[in-house]
C-alpha cells in the first residue's frame, strides 16, 4: 500500500490526506460517500417540497414529525460524508470476508424496509411509530456527531470514545438506528417488513461483536469500559 500511495503523496494537493493510510481509507471510503452523497441529493427535493408548504403543516402533529424526522435524516446523511472524507486512518481491521460482509448486511438490509408500502392511521400506534422515527434519528445524528472523526462502517478501530451517547451503551448510533426502523416498520403493510427487521438486527448484533472484538485487540482499556457499559439496552443487554 505505501508503494502505492507514497508517489501520489509527493504532490501538494495530497497533503491535507496526510500520511498514505489515511490516503488510502479516504479512497476506500469513496464509494460510500458517492452512496450517500446520491441519498442526501434526492432527500433535498423532499424536504424542499415539504418546508415550502410549512405553514399548512403547523396545526398538523404528525406532519411536523415527518418534517422533522426528514430534516434529521438529511442532515444524518450530510454529516456522515464529511466524517468519511476527514475520519482518522484505522488502527486495526477485522480480517476477513465475514465481518465485512455482516457489517454491509447489517448497514443496507434496513433500507428495504423503508421502500415498503405503508398505510399511516392517524391514531396512537402511528403516533408512537413517528416517535420512535424522530427519536432514534435524533438520537443516531448525536451518537454520530459524538463520534466524530473515529466513524466505521466496517469493523475497524481509530479511536476510543466512551463519553457522551456511548457512556449509556457501547453502540448508541446503533441503538438509534434500530429505534427509527422499527418507527418505520410499525407503518409498513407487508408481512415481509418484521422479517426484514428481525434479519437487520441479528445482523448487527454481529457486527457489534467484530466491532468489539477488534476494539479490545487495540485499545487495552476497552475491557474494563466493557464490563462497566451495556452493549445496546441500558442496564439490560
Amino acid at each position: 500500500m505505501n508503494a502505492v500511495a507514497a508517489p501520489l503523496l509527493r504532490f501538494r494537493w495530497l497533503s491535507f490526506f496526510g500520511r498514505p493510510a489515511k490516503l488510502y481509507d479516504l479512497l476506500c471510503a469513496s464509494p460510500l460517500i458517492f452512496w450517500y452523497a446520491g441519498c442526501v441529493y434526492f432527500q433535498a427535493g423532499y424536504l424542499i417540497r415539504d418546508l415550502s408548504s410549512a405553514n399548512g403543516l403547523q396545526a398538523e402533529i404528525f406532519a411536523m414529525l415527518d418534517l422533522a424526522s426528514k430534516l434529521i435524516t438529511f442532515g444524518f446523511g450530510v454529516l456522515l460524508i464529511c466524517l468519511l472524507i476527514v475520519r482518522r486512518a484505522p488502527v486495526r481491521k477485522n480480517r476477513g470476508l465475514a465481518p465485512r460482509i455482516i457489517a454491509f448486511l447489517g448497514c443496507y438490509v434496513g433500507i428495504g424496509a423503508l421502500v415498503m408500502p405503508i398505510d399511516p392511521p392517524h391514531s396512537t400506534w402511528f403516533l408512537l411509530s413517528m416517535l420512535l422515527m424522530v427519536g432514534g434519528s435524533g438520537f443516531a445524528f448525536y451518537s454520530l456527531f459524538w463520534l466524530g472523526r473515529s466513524v466505521s462502517i466496517m469493523p475497524e478501530s481509530r479511536k476510543l470514545v466512551t463519553s457522551g451517547p456511548y457512556s449509556i451503551v457501547r453502540h448508541p448510533l446503533y441503538l438509534g438506528e434500530q429505534a427509527a426502523l422499527v418507527g418505520v416498520a410499525l407503518q409498513a403493510t407487508s408481512v415481509v417488513a418484521p422479517m426484514v427487521l428481525t434479519l437487520q438486527l441479528c445482523c448487527q448484533l454481529y457486527r457489534m461483536r467484530y466491532e468489539e472484538k477488534v476494539l479490545e485487540e487495540s485499545f487495552p482499556e476497552y475491557t474494563t469500559y466493557r464490563s462497566e457499559v451495556a452493549r445496546i439496552i441500558p442496564w439490560l443487554y
